[in-house]
């Protein structure tokens, strides 16, 4: 396992503050990750219901593949360590050189082949692998803030969207099944 340093900051007290990636600072976020001058610039905050003696990061989600977190939401994760400790299905905020900050659902295949697979909660979306040194930090879900009530996800259109690509994927499965025998 890498060692991995994680940059923070402290307020007066020498309280660990949460910073918050807003979406416009989120493509610098993955260069300026690690650099004190960069996180100094991002929006601080405190919030008490909080565990004390950990380390979060608040992060502004985009998109709608994790309904039914409204897009601009706001995403506050706990620094994870040890990539080993990740349950399969745990919701976390993964920062990638090819992604940059994604929210998935996280199944973790490190021992297996190296990777996670990350998954949406909206079902109109594929789970796709990324491999895990390109992962530069993970933060497991702890808490959202948000202006808007949670709709009710999966509607009936998503729900045929995705019975629609089932119904695909079998006919390609049965195409291909067929040209082998």
């Amino acid at each position: 396992q890498n060692l991995r340093v994680l940059t923070i900051t402290v307020d007066q007290e020498d309280q660990e503050n949460i910073e918050l990636v807003p979406e416009k600072a989120a493509a610098g976020y993955t260069l300026g990750y690690a650099d004190p001058e960069y996180l100094r610039e991002l929006p601080k905050y405190q919030l008490p219901f909080l565990s004390q003696g950990k380390t979060y990061r608040a992060f502004e989600i985009t998109g709608d593949s994790m309904l039914p977190l409204m897009p601009n939401s706001i995403v506050i994760g706990e620094y994870i360590d040890d990539w080993h400790t990740i349950r399969d299905g745990q919701v976390c905020v993964l920062v990638s050189k090819s992604e940059g900050i994604v929210l998935k659902q996280v199944y973790n295949k490190i021992s297996d082949r190296g990777t996670f697979l990350l998954k949406s909660t909206n079902i109109a979306y594929r789970p796709y692998e990324i491999f895990a040194d390109e992962v530069l930090e993970i933060w497991k879900f702890a808490a959202y803030i948000s202006r808007d009530i949670p709709e009710e996800s999966n509607t009936l259109a998503d729900l045929r969207k995705a019975f629609s690509r089932l119904e695909d994927e079998l006919r390609e499965i049965k195409m291909a099944y067929s040209q082998d025998n």
